[in-house]
């Protein structure tokens, strides 16, 4: 059992290192989201900048202007201290009493003891203090030194709520196992290959942790929650060649080919170039929830749309927007999400109309026209700014909108109400 520890230990040493050169990577964006955390650590009183030699803020500042961010051994210390922060944080909640967690538990014990010990691991008297600590540990070794604060300025949520979705993410979509898969490579591939591959996951889990805080109820138990979604997203990632346009699913087999001659196995280039639809998983597997329809019609439906008005090149053109701010980072992240939920109202009404997005585009042909034109119109001009996003977002919502008119519809079965198709419109 002595080698069982010591992997253990080889394995967290791992994980903070990969965690390190993952944020070394990021560059400067990662700048204003370190420097909202060491303020946040300061006013709590759990951070001295100038004993752990930390720059300050206008130093973090002069740095990003000239391209760089903080350090590899100052990364080292937030890490630190983000995850001793965050462990008090959750320690302090209910989350570590959620049946579900238990799992967190055994992991932290050998396998010689997790199969002969198990009910005494599950009644350690230190159950709470060993979860919240594995699971402060994953959040940051994955998510990152400055994860907590970009979730909180995209979500304003508590730590403990953060944990709970991060829990949710990360077993919803199998990011264990695909990291471990991303380990195997190892001396097979180059390490700059292997550290984007990593990174992309990293991309994708904060993304997912966001969603699941704006669109589901976290306290009532992880369990059937991960069971619902990880169902869902397994189904639709089996229809994806049916329901991506036929333009991106070339480009998803050209994705996978690239990966595969870097010496990426099949099954793992697959999953990675899939992670661009699966990215938009949840929404499809929430809608089809709501709506009744089948994981299939909504998949193709939300597919087609986001190609055809521009959905996918608007967020492409918002990703790359830089940033001078932290403001203007959460101004652009809080588009991109009003972009997403506009897309989503979208996408239910054509289900609840139950029609295919070529037939609802035909019955209600002029008024699609229009915001596709305006979309290409906007998406043409360059560079694009802020200001342009703005607009882009607001002509999706144009169409989101289900306008009142004095007499039923003939295309949609009904009157229009002037509700927006949001369950949980987000504020910008």
């Amino acid at each position: 059992m002595t080698d069982d520890v010591a992997g253990l230990v080889l394995r967290n040493n791992y994980l903070q290192t990969l965690c390190l050169s993952l944020a070394l990577e990021q560059g400067t964006t990662e700048n204003s989201y370190a420097i909202q955390l060491m303020q946040r650590l300061e006013r709590s009183g759990e951070l001295d900048r100038k004993l752990e030699y930390l720059p300050s803020d206008t130093l973090v500042i002069e740095r990003d202007q000239k391209g760089g961010g903080l350090t590899r051994p100052e990364l080292a210390v937030l890490m630190a201290y983000a995850k001793i922060s965050l462990y008090g944080e959750i320690l302090a909640s209910g989350v570590p009493d959620d049946p579900y967690l238990s799992r967190e538990l055994k992991r932290y014990f050998p396998k010689a003891m997790q199969e002969h010990f198990a009910g005494d691991i599950e009644q350690h008297k230190l159950r709470r203090e060993i979860i919240a600590t594995m699971l402060a540990n994953s959040m940051i070794n994955r998510g990152g030194p400055s994860f907590i604060a970009y979730v909180r300025g995209e979500s304003s949520a508590a730590s403990a709520d953060i944990a709970a979705a991060f829990a949710v993410a990360r077993d919803s979509f199998n990011f264990l196992e695909l990291n471990t898969m991303i380990d195997a490579l190892d001396a097979k591939v180059p390490g700059a290959v292997q550290n984007r591959l990593y990174a992309g996951l990293q991309q994708l889990l904060r993304w997912t942790t966001v969603w699941f805080l704006r669109h589901e109820k976290l306290d009532d138990g992880l369990q059937q929650l991960i069971e619902r979604y990880r169902d869902g997203l397994a189904k639709v990632e089996a229809v994806l060649a049916k329901t991506v346009p036929a333009v991106n699913l070339v480009q998803m087999q050209e994705r996978r080919s690239e990966l595969e001659k870097l010496n990426v196995p099949a099954p793992l280039a697959g999953k990675i170039a899939s992670h661009r639809f699966l990215q938009r998983a949840p929404d499809i597997v929430k809608i089809a929830e709501k709506s009744g329809a089948s994981i299939e019609a909504v998949a193709s439906v939300l597919f087609a749309t986001a190609s055809d008005l521009g959905v996918e090149r608007l967020i492409e053109e918002g990703n790359a927007l830089r940033a001078r701010d932290l403001l203007e980072r959460q101004a652009i992240n809080r588009l991109r999400a009003q972009v997403f939920e506009n897309h989503r109202g979208i996408v239910r009404r054509i289900v609840d109309g139950k029609m295919a997005w070529a037939e609802w585009r035909e019955k209600n042909k002029a008024r699609a026209d229009m915001v596709i034109e305006n979309m290409d119109t906007i998406l043409a001009i360059k560079p694009f700014d802020i200001a342009r996003y703005a607009v882009a977002q607001g002509t999706l919502a144009d169409l989101a909108i289900r306008r009142r008119t004095n007499s039923p519809s003939a295309t949609e079965g009904g009157g229009y109400s002037d509700k927006l198709e949001f369950e949980h419109p987000v504020n910008f």
